[in-house]
């Protein structure tokens, strides 16, 4: 095998996944443990336990392209990892003695570990960070000065426990320049309300139901960017999360 490809409108789910080869991914990918030496990620990749990247021996490579979402509970880095810009990453724990590069965000809802380098322009959102600031719980590797901070109360509400591990929604166009068409399906009747947030956390936009199966959103004059569209049962729970991109 040299490549596994997931088509942008596949999915595929399983157990654990070992691959030496390429993995590119520009649909949906449900694992519950995996271990991989090079992935190109377009889509969205839910890893429910460890993702390993490389081994002490060898490195491996990964890119998370723009506009691609990525949660996973636990990221061991031995490799080369690049967030590229409008990607979102999601974790509960990172532990990284390889290197982390690139202009993306990413959100901590736990633990930070940095052995090894962080380059790039890099947002970090660590939501128990022991300094307050969003940085690294502990850090003895290398930090460029053009990478930022998030306060620890920002990207808190993504946390792995509260996020549906499968999208449960479809959104077109994304990106888009003003509307967004959001298809519910059977499941609308049960949906609360549906909140549009930026990468720190704030709510900027609010839809409360009840609602249609298929809705449109308006961008409302929000700036262009990233944002992260939730969409919560009558229980309060998350029933998906998706990034939202506004484009000019």
């Amino acid at each position: 095998m040299t490549t596994l490809y997931t088509l942008p409108e596949g999915e595929l789910s399983a157990g654990f996944l070992l691959s030496t080869a390429l993995v590119l991914n520009e649909g949906t990918m449900d694992v519950d443990n995996a271990q991989l030496m090079n992935l190109d990620n377009f889509g969205q990749l839910h890893c429910n336990g460890l993702l390993q990247l490389g081994t002490g021996s060898f490195l491996g490579n990964v890119i998370l392209r723009p506009s691609s979402m990525t949660t996973i509970a636990e990221l061991l880095n031995f490799g080369s990892a690049t967030f590229q810009t409008n990607s979102l990453t999601l974790l509960a724990k990172l532990d990284n003695r390889g290197g982390l590069n690139g202009h993306g965000t990413i959100c901590i809802s736990d633990s930070s570990i940095n052995h090894g380098t962080v380059l790039g322009s890099l947002r970090i959102c660590d939501a128990t960070s022991t300094d307050g600031a969003g940085g690294f719980d502990i850090n003895t590797g290398t930090i460029a000065p053009t990478v930022t901070y998030c306060g620890n109360s920002s990207c808190a509400w993504t946390s792995m426990s509260d996020e549906a591990s499968v999208p449960a929604i479809q959104i077109n166009p994304n990106p888009t320049v003003d509307l967004l068409h959001i298809q519910l399906g059977s499941s609308s009747p049960e949906v609360d309300r549906i909140e549009v947030r930026d990468l720190d956390g704030r709510l900027v936009q609010q839809l409360t139901g009840p609602f249609a199966e298929r809705i449109v959103l308006h961008r409302n004059g929000l700036v262009a960017g990233t944002y992260l569209l939730r969409v919560l049962w009558m229980s309060g729970e998350t029933m998906a999360i998706q990034p939202v991109i506004f484009t000019d």
